[in-house]
């Protein structure tokens, strides 16, 4: 008895030996492996807006674990020289620049960096975001602005009237956004009914109130507000748009959601890109950059693929626009006080 015991416990003996070297041999080449294949590096610069903060959530949770990320905020203080040491301290394989404040003091240090035109770059969250292409030429990029054929037809769903024909009121600097604009809607049967105006008027006041009354007369079913921060001042809200639109009975579609805010009297329906949703597109364009290995590929844009809809449901009725009813739960957020 005395002898088979002493076996067993030698073959218990030798077992748990093989399973502990096995472990600890598992756990080496682990931790060998991880060290030998450094994890890839993003840069992200962006601005202050909880939106921002919400995108870059939405990147970073869906990458998790595939790639590192170094975010910074902008600050008034930073410049072309602070972008050029975060760059040399984290030798990022990608950029992602997050608001057109973020975007313009990145393409001054890339215009003054040969070295930055051998790093990709992502942008996203800024308006007119394809205008930077001409400068920024390895960018892939997400438009901001929800196209307005996707707006017309979300505000469809909610109101109980027919809407064909949208106004809107542009600069001359975004004729080529409109006429795409324009094509999209024609495929839709929508005829956007647009009035240019120049890009440095005298008062923007005036022009806007006297092509309000204009567009009255040409009988839109709806108002389409583009997001030009020249047409969007506070002057020219406050001293134009308001009181042009204030006893039309039409809505009006704007692409800030605080615009539709009951306080301004202005917007009726927002319509704008959900912010989680389109940092999670952009780690799809991440990705996609990582898989072709960082290739310095030919600048390209995208749409936002998830939209967030917001309706004025008291300022609707004030204007008596027939809403419908039934149609409500299809919103994101409906404002009723």
């Amino acid at each position: 008895m005395g002898q088979a015991l002493r076996w067993i416990i030698r073959i218990f003996t030798l077992i748990e030996f093989k399973f502990t070297f096995a472990l600890l041999l598992f756990i080496f080449v682990g931790v060998h492996s991880t060290s030998v294949m450094a994890v890839d590096t993003a840069l992200v610069l962006r601005g202050s807006s909880d939106a921002m903060k919400e995108m870059f959530i939405g990147m970073s949770e869906d990458l998790e674990g595939e790639i590192n990320f170094t975010e910074y905020e902008i600050s008034p203080s930073m410049n072309e020289a602070v972008i050029a040491n975060l760059i040399r301290k984290d030798n990022p394989s990608v950029v992602v620049l997050l608001g057109n404040k973020s975007i313009s003091l990145y393409k001054k240090y890339y215009q003054s960096n040969e070295s930055a035109k051998k790093l990709p770059s992502i942008l996203m969250a800024a308006l007119y975001v394809d205008t930077y292409f001409d400068v920024l030429k390895h960018s892939q990029a997400i438009r901001y602005e929800i196209p307005a054929v996707t707006s017309i037809l979300k505000l469809r769903t909610i109101v109980d009237a027919p809407i064909t024909r949208v106004g809107v009121i542009h600069r001359a600097k975004m004729r080529d956004f409109v006429e795409q604009n324009r094509t999209y809607c024609e495929a839709e049967g929508i005829e956007l009914v647009s009035i240019q105006i120049g890009d440095n008027e005298k008062s923007y006041v005036k022009t806007i109130k006297k092509n309000i009354k204009k567009l009255k007369k040409m009988e839109v079913d709806a108002y389409w507000i583009l997001n030009d921060n020249v047409l969007l001042s506070a002057d020219v809200i406050v001293n134009a748009w308001i009181p042009g639109l204030r006893k039309s009975n039409k809505s009006v579609i704007v692409g800030v959601e605080n615009l539709a805010e009951t306080k301004f009297k202005f917007g009726t329906f927002a319509i704008v890109p959900d912010s989680y949703a389109l940092g999670v597109q952009g780690a799809g364009v991440l990705a996609d950059i990582m898989d072709e290995d960082w290739a310095l590929n030919p600048s390209s844009v995208e749409q936002p693929v998830s939209v967030k809809k917001v309706l004025n449901y008291v300022l609707s009725k004030e204007k008596k626009i027939p809403i419908k009813e039934k149609s409500l739960n299809e919103m994101d957020r409906v404002i009723k006080q």
